[in-house]
């Protein structure tokens, strides 16, 4: 009998051992004094505290633990508002390699069955911390234009082609996790089928906040079910679509960018801000205006050129706080806390004339909205839980009392009271994990590129802000980013966008294609890229203004000569070839140089299907024609780098399409992605093929994983 009850004892205290101390401590708590440094403006200490808990030799550390993706979003959303944008992108990608890997794992594991019980035993704390939905989308919103910070457009527009399919990943995921959560509780309370006798843990959150003592949870409830009303549903994110439609805009895809904004449109159709862009790109695409839109004006200026969008995040996003409530047992619960704004809105004056936010995304409505349609399983989860404690807390307390001898007995009731309810105390801990660096509300306003490259920017509330920004001379159009957390943490980002998109430009070809081409016309110097990092440009040009635009001409002057040069090298080098080969006028060589000619000029103007078609045909004609492997180089490089966004999307049929396109021009590293795809998507007879073009390709890397 003795030992019986020290089974019963030492199960709870094994479970709170693997737990971890978040099932001690609410994660809410363990932020509050970062929260406060961030508030006051202390974004050096909020950075040191991360990093503390980021260091896997820290006491501290939540590295390999069920909160380490928790910690990650927070650190790439600190480095985005101080400027670190490349640790912000790093922080982000391990982010996303976590949250992959818990996706990846089957739905009921040895792994996960182990973490259920934890929770049924402990509290929600024991499961991982896997990200809400709200949290992937923001994710991916930072990460774009923290690639415009670190002078990577190309990646960029990359990771905005990959929003759309992302913003679709996701719904698709959460319906899968309802139907694991579900099966999950299922077979917890199959397992304990004498606790949900006596218990309801199925009862409904309005049934929970009725109860005489739950006046807090009624009032909590309340909030959310207004604040969950401005949700755009099934998870929507329209800021994230409105960067896809962005992209699409500056790409001239308007039928793209059409259906992005029809979305938009659709999500919230009294939106003022959504209407104009709704309307916009129907112009373009000479479309009909619905009838409801008929008098809604299309913005004067174009979108997708010289045009300067500002977005405004505003104050301090939702997070979850910890109350009590009864069932009769006390229990601690999560509940949403939203924070009111510093700032209403913001106006911007731009060549005379003043422009005015709209929200574009209401994040506490998608964060409320998520959480009410989680509600039911949190709910089933944190009452049983509740009971299976309690009533494995009573067994132990009958077993010990069903001991004959009297000292012993007394011995082992004290042993239960005292174990049990230190235990019942230190995992009645709610789940408040939850990214808590992120804006309220994200809003936005656009105007032409202003002549004079400045840009006053007044926040709205009630301790007005202003600020003047200007622009890097470089820079066709730009996005500006406010970071507005309340009067103490402001800052200004300028991300210029120094291409006129993918089919009227050619700067975004990599540096390695410029360099290329200036040693090829002798002319002696490596021109770099014309991108430069914001904040530096316009401390150049606040120190040294003059000589700083001189240069900038005198790069951008040195670029057109090279670009000009390539144009007529290739051209005489066809001509040569024709001499060459001694069948000038044939129909053969004048079909070389008819593509060749057509296919720099595709590359120029950045027409990729047409370009990848043509080289496909140069190919076929003469596979080793030297201005197959530059062209390869510039654009390949381009398609390459979506292939492999797609491919840690998870999106394994959409990174083999962009694959094909380049193949077999890639090289041994984008080779293996593609036969991983392959491998991913079940097809091992592609997978094999393509693992040893790899390995022909330098690859040694290259096998079945």
């Amino acid at each position: 009998m003795k030992s019986h009850i020290l089974k019963l004892l030492a199960a709870p205290c094994a479970i709170l051992v693997l737990a971890g101390c978040s099932s001690i401590v609410n994660s809410h708590y363990q932020k509050a004094e970062m929260m406060e440094n961030y508030l006051a403006g202390k974004n050096t200490d909020v950075v040191k505290r991360i990093n503390d808990k980021l260091d896997a030799g820290s006491w501290t550390s939540v590295v390999n633990t069920g909160d380490e993706i928790m910690w990650r979003l927070e650190a790439g959303s600190i480095n985005f508002h101080t400027g670190n944008f490349a640790e912000c992108v790093n922080q982000f990608a391990k982010a996303e390699e976590l949250i992959i890997g818990y996706d990846d794992r089957a739905k009921i594991s040895v792994r996960d069955v182990g973490a259920e019980a934890g929770a049924a035993l402990s509290n929600m704390n024991a499961l991982p911390y896997r990200g809400f939905c709200r949290d992937r989308m923001a994710l991916s919103i930072f990460k774009s234009i923290a690639y415009l910070g670190m002078d990577r457009e190309s990646s960029f527009r990359a990771q905005l082609k990959r929003l759309r399919n992302a913003q679709k990943k996701v719904q698709n995921d959460y319906q899968e996790f309802f139907d694991a959560e579900k099966a999950e509780l299922n077979q917890a309370k199959a397992a304990n089928a004498q606790v949900v006798q006596e218990k309801n843990p199925d009862m409904s959150a309005e049934e929970l906040a009725n109860a005489p003592d739950n006046a807090a949870l009624q009032e909590k409830l309340k909030d959310l079910s207004e604040v969950a009303h401005r949700g755009y549903g099934n998870f929507l994110n329209p800021a994230a679509i409105f960067l896809s439609g962005l992209g699409s805009m500056r790409d001239e895809n308007f039928e793209n960018a059409r259906i992005d904004f029809k979305r938009i449109y659709e999500a919230m159709p009294k939106n003022p801000l959504a209407q104009r862009y709704y309307v916009s790109v129907l112009k373009k695409t000479r479309r009909p205006i619905p009838r409801e839109l008929r008098n809604v004006q299309p913005f004067e200026f174009p979108l997708e050129r010289n045009c300067v969008y500002v977005i405004f995040a505003n104050g301090q996003g939702a997070a979850f706080q910890q109350i009590s409530i009864y069932f009769p047992i006390m229990t601690a619960w999560p509940v949403c806390e939203f924070y009111p704004s510093t700032f209403k809105n913001m106006q911007v004056t731009a060549d005379g004339k003043d422009y005015r936010s709209l929200v574009l995304a209401d994040m506490d409505g998608i964060f409320a909205q998520e959480f009410q349609e989680r509600l039911p399983g949190i709910i089933t989860r944190i009452i049983l839980s509740t009971a299976i404690k309690e009533a494995a807390y009573y067994t132990a307390l009958a077993a010990a009392n069903s001991i004959n001898d009297v000292t012993a007995r007394a011995v082992a009731l004290t042993s239960v009271a005292v174990a049990g309810t230190a235990y019942r105390i230190a995992t009645n801990t709610a789940d408040t994990r939850s990214w808590e660096l992120l804006p309220k509300e994200f809003q936005l306003t656009q105007f032409p590129m202003p002549k004079n490259r400045t840009v006053a920017i007044a926040l709205e509330g009630h301790q007005n802000r202003t600020a003047s920004v200007e622009i890097p001379p470089q820079a066709k159009s730009a996005i500006i980013y406010v970071s507005a957390v309340n009067e103490n943490n402001i800052k200004y980002h300028v991300f210029p966008m120094c291409s006129d998109g993918e089919k009227n430009h050619e700067e975004t070809i990599s540096e390695n294609f410029y360099s290329s081409n200036a040693s090829s016309s002798n002319s002696g110097n490596s021109i770099s890229a014309p991108a430069g990092n914001a904040a530096a440009d316009t401390a150049a040009i606040k120190s040294n203004g003059k000589a700083f635009l001189d240069q900038r001409k005198e790069q951008i002057k040195a670029q057109a000569k090279v670009r000009a040069a390539e144009v007529i090298s290739a051209r005489k080098e066809l001509d040569q070839l024709a001499k060459s080969r001694k069948v000038t006028g044939s129909a053969a060589d004048k079909r070389i140089f008819t593509l060749t000619r057509a296919a720099i000029t595709f590359a120029k103007s950045k027409k990729i299907k047409q370009l990848l078609k043509t080289m496909q045909l140069i190919n076929r004609t003469v596979p080793n024609h030297k201005n197959l492997s530059l062209l390869v180089t510039g654009y390949g490089s381009i398609i390459c780098e979506q292939g492999r966004a797609a491919f840690n999307g998870r999106n394994y049929e959409e990174a083999i399409n962009e694959y094909k396109n380049i193949y077999p021009f890639m090289d041994g590293t984008d080779m293996f992605f593609f036969a991983c795809s392959y491998e991913r998507m079940g097809n091992y007879t592609e997978a094999l093929q393509f693992y040893g073009e790899a390995q022909k390709k330098g690859n040694s890397n290259a096998y079945l994983s």
